[in-house]
């Protein structure tokens, strides 16, 4: 596998030791974690420290959108599972979750999909209204979602999407975009949403209510836009921020002074040679390391419920009840449609052979590696809308949108279904209904996105190595299922819809024995709740394990300890109405902002950010495959 590696300074943890102190120490360099340690080292008088347990995500998979679901359950992934479930992943292997988190400067941001969503208007309102969250309404936020991006408008050519341009921002280091669609299916899905009342526009405006559009990804020319390349390899090197690599925290390192905990700095083990090193700090620690294991960092320094800590062999520092508490997550599945002329292909499909850039995907490899452009320049992820149901809105009027449906122009065979969902063969699930169906099908994905399940992260052991356990509690609210099953069939219909049955899309595929046993009503309560307790997953958004109110404060410190915050979803009061990265963002950026007020820090311009410039297009040309290695060589050296 060939590797692109940009100029990058990256040390171990041992190496690290020589250096400190440090003013800063971020553990973990996600999507969050990168993006707080970069604007903290803008101020040259004081010296960071970002700890992170993998290195640097180098391979061409990590570059190529196509190539996403690659990324998942090999070295740059955590390979987390959930414990057994009693409700749910009927059809999944052993009943346990596959939940992958990123392992790499950049964190989850390197195996997501890249779907650059924000959330609703209410989401933010909400957790200063409701949750006691000042400062975090959306009015207040925005500014901070904007700092980031570098939006880079496809101009008039795609009708099907559309911009709010004073909602964006261009010049930040972050890259958005709007997809172009690699399949005419993408822009029938947005067409057959409007037949049925939703309205075609910009989702990240605040306004998510009945919107449909083409996706706004984190990609930039046809390059994946992570947190490592945006906000740390693609700067100049600073001085001021030390990367260090291949360093898992075991825990935070706490003091008792004048009565008070206080966070000194870390201990790493680094991961090459197992040697644990102890790198301190003068001001502050901020942990980053996601909504898994921000928590168990915490509770392997002892902070946490005191009898919990205690049954894993841990001293309690801090009894901390919420820590690791009240997990909200995103429960999806996958509806995947055939062609209703099995003659005629679904035009520019993502087919195994381009996923996988054989000979057969040339012409698609050559048009993403000279133009940044084509199916390689697309997870598959194309089209998304976002609605409320009635039961939601009676129950939470205050509340963003529950209901998210996402089409994949992907064929969505066996392969997929194994791999990254971790569903065997079994009575909901025979393998040879799934095998081929390459560019004869394509998935959509209901998402609900408020379930009332809520899941939990605890410790069972005091080694940092030891995964933590993950209870995500899946269907355990009822009103969960019911959710799920009004959403399948808003699938069944939008798939009816003039629109897509001009694009050939056809009936849904589901198992044929799982079916016959439901006398093939598709539409029924009892096949479709069976439906769901067989492979309904995650979407890979947990949140809320050290949130605001319960963890930590309005300015993201713990409760407890001085010296200390936590900055990533798990902070987040209740999950938003949509996909995650895309906040997590946006809280580096808040924190980096309420630290650097704090110290009198150096910070750049947080209102003010400007509207998408002019479109980017590239010329096609006549190139030789010398020319293209060139391309190739320059674009990612």
């Amino acid at each position: 596998r060939r590797t692109f590696q940009p100029t990058m300074r990256t040390v171990s943890c041992i190496n690290a030791a020589d250096s400190q102190p440090f003013d800063f120490i971020v553990v973990g360099g996600g999507s969050a974690g990168a993006t707080l340690a970069a604007r903290l080292a803008e101020d040259s008088r004081v010296t960071v420290a970002l700890v992170e347990a993998g290195t640097h995500a180098s391979e061409l998979d990590a570059r190529m959108p196509v190539a996403c679901g690659k990324m998942q359950q090999g070295p740059r992934d955590w390979q987390f599972k959930t414990e057994p479930s009693e409700t749910a992943f009927e059809s999944i292997k052993d009943r346990r979750n596959l939940w992958p988190r990123g392992k790499c400067l950049g964190g989850s941001s390197v195996l997501n999909y890249m779907a650059y969503v924000r959330g609703s208007r209410e989401d933010y309102n909400t957790w200063a209204k409701d949750f006691g969250a000042a400062g975090w309404s959306w009015d207040e936020m925005l500014p901070f979602f904007k700092k980031s991006e570098d939006f880079l408008s496809l101009g008039d050519g795609v009708t099907t999407a559309t911009v709010d341009a004073a909602a964006h921002g261009t010049g930040g280091p972050l890259g958005v975009s709007v997809t172009q669609g690699v399949s005419d299916v993408s822009h029938a899905f947005v067409a057959g949403a409007q037949e049925m009342g939703f309205t075609k526009a910009d989702y990240n405006n605040g306004d998510m209510f009945n919107v449909v559009s083409l996706l706004q990804q984190t990609i930039r020319n046809g390059v994946r836009s992570d947190t490592n390349t945006a906000f740390i390899a693609s700067q100049p090197d600073k001085a001021n921020l030390t990367v260090v690599v291949s360093a898992q925290c075991a825990k935070v390192l706490l003091v008792e002074n004048n009565g008070s905990k206080w966070a000194v700095g870390i201990e790493a083990i680094d991961l090459s040679t197992g040697k644990r090193v102890q790198l301190r700090c003068k001001k502050e620690v901020i942990i980053s390391c996601g909504a898994i294991q921000s928590p168990h960092v915490l509770m392997l320094s002892g902070v946490g419920a005191e009898a919990e800590l205690a049954r894993a062999g841990i001293q309690c520092q801090v009894d901390l009840p919420g820590v690791g508490k009240e997990m909200e997550d995103h429960i999806c599945n996958v509806i995947r449609f055939g062609a209703r002329d099995p003659t005629r292909r679904m035009t520019g499909l993502a087919s195994g052979a381009a996923a996988e850039g054989m000979p057969g995907a040339l012409p698609a490899l050559l048009s993403w590696a000279v133009l940044g452009t084509g199916l390689h320049a697309s997870s598959s992820y194309d089209s998304t809308l976002f609605y409320k149901s009635a039961p939601f809105q009676q129950s939470h009027p205050g509340y963003g949108p529950d209901s998210q449906i996402g089409l994949f122009c992907s064929p969505g065979d066996a392969t997929v279904f194994e791999s990254n969902l971790n569903i065997v063969d079994s009575a909901n699930f025979h393998k040879p209904h799934y095998q081929g169906g390459d560019g004869q099908s394509m998935l959509m994905v209901p998402t609900l996105l408020h379930p009332h399940s809520r899941g939990r992260i605890e410790v069972h052991s005091a080694d940092p190595l030891a995964h933590p356990k993950i209870f995500d509690n899946f269907l355990t609210d009822a009103r969960d299922m019911q959710a799920l099953v009004n959403m399948y069939r808003k699938c069944l219909d939008l798939a009816e819809t003039p629109a897509m049955r001009a694009a050939n899309v056809g009936a849904p595929i589901f198992d044929p024995v799982m079916l016959a046993r439901h006398n093939g009503d598709v539409r029924s309560d009892a096949f479709l709740q069976e439906f769901a307790r067989s492979s309904a997953s995650t979407l890979y958004h947990p949140t809320s394990t050290c949130k605001i109110g319960k963890v930590v404060d309005v300015r993201l410190k713990v409760y407890g300890v001085e010296g200390l915050r936590v900055a990533d979803a798990s902070v987040m009061p209740t999950v938003i109405s949509g996909n995650t990265n895309a906040p997590c963002i946006a809280i580096g950026e808040r924190a980096a902002h309420f630290i650097k007020e704090e110290y009198n820090m150096k910070d750049t311009v947080v209102t003010g950010v400007g509207a998408p410039g002019n479109s980017f297009r590239y010329t096609a040309m006549a190139l030789g495959v010398g020319a293209v290695a060139a391309f190739l060589h320059s674009k990612f050296n």
